[in-house]
């Protein structure tokens, strides 16, 4: 998600809000999915550890400033 929105128009704090708010409610999601398949539950803790996961982007958006945006297409054209 931060690689996806790395060469939009979004300053950093507007990027970092939009992929942690989307990768929390993307988990959220699944654990509310996986409820409704048999021997599956929602579970809390889940949901906590996904939320955690989308958080662990945060210091991608404090370090992008000093790295350089490269393309796919340009790597792969190596």
């Amino acid at each position: 998600m931060a690689y996806a929105v790395a060469d939009t128009d979004l300053t950093s704090l507007q990027a970092a809000a939009l992929v942690v708010s989307i990768t929390v409610l993307y988990g959220i999601g699944i654990e509310f999915g996986q409820s409704m398949i048999p021997d599956r539950y929602f579970s809390v803790g889940d949901a906590a550890a996904n939320a955690l996961g989308g958080l662990l982007v945060l210091p991608w958006f404090a370090l992008e400033r000093y790295l350089t945006f490269t393309p796919l297409s340009e790597l792969l054209s190596v």
